[in-house]
């Protein structure tokens, strides 16, 4: 039998809003943190999706958007929490990031087939982006400072 605390569990405590950005079309900000507690068993960790955060939502191929749109209100808590571990590497390991996502699809009303999927398309092609979320994350703020400041006149 077990301990009793063999669960995982996680909860959206804030929702985060997103705004628009001027440098790109498929950039959003984040404007409202987001912020997330995981219990894995008797250990809680908080995740704050800070605002000013910059994400692209699902990261499905432009032909993949009827079914996977960048910004879909069922997908959107998960895709925010999963750029944030990707790019921070917060939650300790690729392995975990890709678990709080689904975990996270599965409490946002997501249906099982597409929550499956997405799952999968991360655990499968989603190495790249996590080894280089990082330097990501650098040249995405670099990139969305400069487009925001006036052309010299």
């Amino acid at each position: 039998m077990g301990s009793g605390w063999d669960f995982r569990v996680i909860v959206i405590l804030e929702h985060p809003s997103l705004e628009t950005t001027q440098s790109s079309a498929f950039i959003f900000r984040i404007s409202k943190q987001g912020v997330y507690l995981y219990t894995e068993g008797a250990i809680r960790t908080f995740y704050t999706v800070p605002v000013g955060f910059l994400t692209d939502g699902e990261s499905a191929p432009r032909g993949a958007w009827n079914l996977f749109p960048p910004f879909d209100p069922q997908t959107l808590d998960a895709s925010v929490l999963h750029d944030w571990l990707y790019a921070t590497h917060e939650a300790g390991s690729r392995a975990a990031a890709d678990l709080m996502f689904s975990e996270t699809l599965a409490i946002s009303e997501c249906p099982a087939w597409k929550r499956t999927i997405l799952y999968e398309a991360v655990h499968w092609f989603g190495q790249g982006s996590y080894d280089s979320g990082p330097e990501r994350l650098k040249r995405r703020a670099a990139f969305v400072h400069s487009a925001s400041q006036p052309c010299p006149g």
